[in-house]
């Protein structure tokens, strides 16, 4: 065949052997591998670390869901209700009328002779309308002075006194007093 020009030849006749002549010839093509192979171990590594992830997710997502099923959903809505009503009742209090207490102010200066037989409180007038008995006319302007020395009280105003079989005073009096000092629930800070 090797007489024909016209033939083509596949194979070489001569046959080289690769050979290294010079040490650290082939360095680039073992750097160039163990890169590829650096990369594949990196490809793999954060494949199994997103499977990892995802199969977390997965848990978590279901334990959410159990966690969800198990809420006493009506239960919470009553709760929310409540909170916000405490709230609501916890910004009244601060300012709220203690009517109780100032009773119990005007019980603490009033002499220990005196009956009240009516007490009205007006709010709207902020005044207060005592009708009661005393021993004497003393013991009424007693319980006046008292009252006026307070600087809660405004003004004191004597309607009638007039006798009673019993030898008792009945008498009716008016109180004008100042409501931001008398009535106002005082807010005390917590430490």
């Amino acid at each position: 065949m090797a007489d024909r020009p016209e033939a083509i030849q596949l194979l070489s006749g001569s046959r080289r052997k690769l050979e290294v002549a010079v040490p650290g010839e082939n360095k680039p093509i073992y750097f160039g591998l163990a890169f590829v192979a650096v990369v594949v171990a990196i490809y793999f590594a954060v494949f199994f670390y997103l499977g990892n992830l995802q199969s977390q997710v997965e848990t978590l997502d279901n334990e959410i869901t159990a966690l969800e099923n198990k809420r006493d959903k009506k239960f919470e809505q009553e709760a929310l209700v409540l909170s916000k009503r405490l709230s609501l009742a916890g910004d009244l209090t601060k300012n709220h009328l203690i009517w109780s207490a100032a009773f119990d102010r005007i019980e603490a200066i009033t002499p220990p002779s005196v009956q009240f037989t009516n007490l009205q409180a007006i709010l709207q007038e902020t005044r207060i309308e005592i009708q009661g008995t005393a021993p004497s006319y003393t013991v009424i302007a007693k319980s006046i002075a008292a009252l006026l020395a307070d600087p809660v009280f405004l003004d004191v105003d004597v309607n009638k006194v007039s006798s009673l079989p019993s030898g008792l005073l009945e008498y009716s009096m008016r109180i004008a007093f100042d409501k931001n000092k008398f009535l106002l629930n005082p807010v005390k800070d917590k430490p």
